[in-house]
């Protein structure tokens, strides 16, 4: 009995020390804790909306966080996370129709918006990327304010097509995931369970 008292010790020491190594991303669980933190924040935040049943979320999970960690953003930039399924208030005022989605914040603004990870093996650096140019300062634009504006482009918008189907079949599988579940229900009703 004495060694289970300090295996079960032991674990708990660890999952303590395991969360603490992961305090720079902020677990937002209700309204006045996003109210407080992103919408009266003076500075940038990035914000993930994520699911537990997002196979891509818990992939994104661990880097996300290293992200958080890193020198450049620790002490200036928020990184939070918000579970889609326990805020859905939340997640419906901010136009969440797939997971995950990332929202860049600053002093309380909106300031862009992505839906979905492109590439796993460079989701660190497209984070990056999507920092600097979501992030900036109001008034800087990374050097760029010495540039000419890029021409506008004529055509089709694939871009805004892709992201638009996308976040269209992430809407179906969430929608999908609730049929499935509430049939299941049902099922199990209908059998006396």
């Amino acid at each position: 009995m004495k060694n289970y008292n300090i295996q079960c010790t032991l674990a708990l020491f660890a999952l303590l020390a395991s969360s603490a190594l992961t305090a720079n991303v902020l677990e937002i669980s209700n309204d006045s804790q996003y109210q407080q933190h992103i919408l009266n924040r003076q500075g940038p935040a990035i914000i993930k909306f994520s699911a537990n049943w997002c196979g891509v979320c818990q992939s994104i999970r661990k880097p996300f966080e290293e992200l958080a960690d890193e020198a450049e953003f620790k002490d200036s930039v928020l990184f939070a996370s918000v579970d889609v399924d326990s805020m859905e208030n939340l997640s419906k005022q901010n136009s969440i129709i797939g997971v995950p989605t990332f929202l860049y914040v600053r002093n309380g603004q909106k300031k862009g918006q992505d839906i979905g990870v492109q590439d796993m093996d460079k989701f660190k650096e497209n984070m990056r990327g999507n920092i600097e140019k979501n992030l900036q300062p109001d008034g800087e634009d990374a050097g760029m304010s010495q540039q000419a504006p890029a021409p506008e482009k004529k055509g089709i918008p694939w871009g805004d097509m892709f992201a638009r189907a996308k976040a269209i079949f992430f809407l179906m599988l969430s929608k999908l995931r609730e049929l499935i579940i509430w049939l299941c229900q049902n099922i199990i009703k209908l059998l006396g369970g």
